[in-house]
């Protein structure tokens, strides 16, 4: 049987971790997933074959199956400008901080790439959207068909620092989240 059986990255699965640690793939997937009870024993063997097999949790599926991607989105008018590059860095560090990724968008002020970079984020389904750009480039954050629920403009060339982060819905509660952040 074929290592990769037609996954593109070749990595393990659960599966395969479960079948070397000799446990079910339930087990495994509780260890590794950080969830539910396991015993020491089971979870030191789980623990032990996923690094013999080189096991990484995929980050696509997880987010697949519990709604949340833990990224956020940021679109900044100019990266190169310093007020930016210093909004950019206290956000990335206030959000690793809290166990979320970020992905960067610069739109080199201009409404129609602030527009494509904010459907980017849509269509990746972040969980989170900040729109770090001058007042004068205000754009709707489009909805039609979509989970998501809004985004916030945080900030302006005036200096003010970003203030919350508005969350796309809870797949479960349908409502929207909204997280106070310094950076």
């Amino acid at each position: 049987m074929p290592a990769d059986r037609g996954r593109a990255s070749g990595s393990p699965t659960i599966s395969e971790v479960a079948a070397e640690a000799g446990v079910g793939r339930a087990t495994a997937a509780r260890t590794l997933g950080g969830y539910g009870y396991v015993s020491p024993e089971l979870k030191e063997r789980v623990l032990a074959a996923a690094e013999k097999l080189g096991y990484r949790a995929n980050a696509l599926a997880r987010s697949m199956s519990t709604g949340d991607s833990h990224t956020l989105g940021v679109i900044v008018a100019d990266i190169g400008n310093p007020f930016f590059a210093g909004v950019v860095r206290g956000i990335c560090d206030t959000s690793r901080a809290r166990g979320f990724d970020t992905i960067v968008l610069s739109t080199y002020e201009n409404l129609a790439e602030e527009v494509a970079a904010t459907n980017v984020l849509i269509d990746k389904r972040v969980d989170g959207v900040i729109i770090a750009s001058p007042p004068s480039a205000a754009v709707k954050t489009p909805t039609s068909g979509r989970r998501w629920t809004g985004a916030s403009r945080s900030c302006s060339s005036t200096g003010r620092s970003p203030r919350s982060i508005s969350t796309p819905s809870s797949s479960t509660t349908g409502r929207r989240r909204a997280r106070r952040s310094r950076c």
